[in-house]
Formats: C-alpha cells, structure tokens, sequence
C-alpha cells in the first residue's frame, strides 16, 4: 500500500499524460518517461485498437439483417427458355426479417457495455505500463543511489588497504588486517559488479516498456518533487473504487451479460419475414400480364431444446460469472 500511495503522488506530481518521445540525454525524468511510454508501448497501442474495434461492433448490433431482393424467372419452357403458358413470368421478391421486440435493443445495449469495458480496459492498460515504468524509474534510481555509495565505500576500503600494506611493509601492522580489508574490498568489486547488472537489467526493462532495444542508452533518473502531505486512506480507497478503470470495466461486463441475458429470454419468441413480389408476363395479344403478391412469415423454434433454450442457460451463467 506504501508503495502504490508513492506511485500515486508522483503521477500527481508529474501532471497530466501527454503522448511525446523520449529524447536521449544525461537526465531521465518521470513525467517524461510517462509521455514516452504512452507514445510507443504496443500493449497500449493494441488495447486501444481492441476498444476501437469494440466500438464499431455496436452500430451494426442495433439493426436487423439485410433486405433479400430475389429475382427469378418462373415457368419457362425448355430449351428455348421461352415463357410456357399459363405460368411462365418473371418475378422480383423483396424480403426482410424483422426481430421480435427487444432483440435488437438488448443486442445495442450489450455492444455498447462491452464497448465501454473494452476502453476501460485499454485505459487500465495504459495506467498498469505507467505504473511498470514508475516501478523501473524507482529501481534504477536505487540501485544508482546504492551503486554510488558502494563505489565511495570501495574507495575508502582502498586507503585502507593502501595504509594497511604500507604499515605491514615497514613492520608496524599485522598480516591479518592487510588481509581483512583485501577481503572487503573484493566483496565490495563484487557488490558494484551485482548493482551494475541489476541496473543493466531494469534499464533493459524499461527500454522493452519503450519499445526499444536492451543496450539504448538511459539518463540518471530524477525524483520529481512530492506533495507535503499525504492523502487520507479513506480518500484513496474511495477514489480507487469509483475511479479504477478495471472496476468500471467490469461493471461494464455485468451491465452486457444482463442485457445478453434479456436478449436470449426473447430468443424463443419467432422472427418475423415480410416480403413483397412483383411478377410479369408477356401477353399473347400485346401487353403485358402484372402481378403482386404479399408475404408474411415467422421463424419457427423446433430445435429451442438444444438451440434457444441453451443460449438462455448460457447466458445466464455468463451473467452469474460476471
């Protein structure tokens, strides 16, 4: 909890995200690498192309299937195709079916709760690489702070080996203590060469959050300046239960799994096919023989037991899962 209220005070510290590349220098601040990561993390790219593609689902969901123009040519004569009497025409039908009422509003209201899950998501996304990247900026900025006491510490252990030799050397010391400090200065190589890897490391890390390559150069990171006082517990818990992206996400989730429920409970109730038909011949005597015809039908559910009963009890379970 600490340390995610340390995650939060920064990125209040380092202000609002702003897409900008980061450029190469000595220095590496955290409001920039946020603006960086932002602009070139293909998790972030992916997941907002997925709340996209969520998004232009819900349109289509809202209408019913497309019209069918039909055109045929009824009762000819063979081989020569010719209109053989009396029933010889040609007809042109127009069909189009239309969904029980609902249907297509819980089918709409579901696209668009899973279109708002999707960008709730894509943000938590972008939120979840910025705080991989804080939690990178942190360790290098560590690990540094370690490495240049370690490195002060090896110098000091140095002069003392530099003194410890030189007073063995003319009789006023002990082997042992040349020894001793020989010792300590080989276990501190060891501890800088141990940092040095580990920064090598996160800063590898941290060039994949940027999509770049492991060796690309990485400035000293700088600590942003911290608010003087914390915000209360009650105040953090509340924000991050109205706020969290992924909470609102899934609550997006419940609100499509009850609106796929609803639609499933109409699914046994028959469609609706309307149709129209237009038919001529040719007349034997000149003109021409024009016919109409009016068409209604309805879907029927013979297999409800295993098709519209089933998508109700999955639905139902989907919504028990969300």
């Amino acid at each position: 909890m600490a340390f995610r209220t340390f995650l939060l005070l920064t990125a209040l510290a380092v202000g609002p995200m702003v897409a900008r590349p980061l450029a190469a220098q000595d220095e590496l601040h955290l409001g920039e690498l946020y603006r960086a990561v932002l602009a070139a993390s293909p998790r972030i790219a992916a997941a907002d192309a997925r709340a996209g593609a969520a998004a232009a689902r819900v349109a289509s969901t809202r209408r019913p299937p497309d019209p069918e123009l039909q055109f045929g040519a009824m009762g000819r004569s063979l081989p020569g195709l010719g209109y053989s009497d009396p029933l010889g025409m040609d007809q042109l039908q127009l069909m189009q079916m239309v969904p029980f009422p609902g249907k297509l509003g819980a089918a709409g209201q579901a696209a668009q709760a899973r279109a708002e899950a999707a960008r709730a998501e894509a943000l938590d996304v972008a939120w979840g690489v910025r705080a991989r990247a804080a939690e990178r900026f942190y360790a290098l900025y560590r690990i540094g702070a370690q490495l240049a006491v370690a490195r002060e510490t090896r110098r000091l252990l140095e002069d003392i080996t530099r003194t410890a030799a030189a007073m063995y050397g003319v009789g006023e010391g002990r082997q042992t203590d040349l020894l001793r400090a020989q010792v300590e200065l080989a276990r501190m190589d060891e501890e800088i060469i141990r940092l040095e890897a580990e920064r090598t490391a996160e800063a590898a890390g941290l060039n994949a959050l940027l999509a770049r390559g492991p060796a690309a150069p990485m400035g000293e990171p700088v600590l942003p300046a911290f608010p003087d006082t914390l915000p209360a517990l009650d105040s953090l818990l509340a924000e991050a239960a109205s706020r969290r992206p992924m909470v609102q996400a899934d609550a997006a989730e419940v609100r499509a799994a009850d609106a796929d429920a609803r639609r499933a409970r109409r699914e046994l109730w028959p469609d609706l096919q309307l149709g129209v038909q237009y038919a001529w011949r040719p007349m034997p005597g000149g003109g021409s023989d024009r016919m109409g015809s009016l068409m209604v039908g309805v879907t029927l559910p013979v297999f409800a037991g295993s098709r519209q009963l089933a998508m109700r009890r999955e639905t139902e379970a989907m919504a028990a899962m969300a």
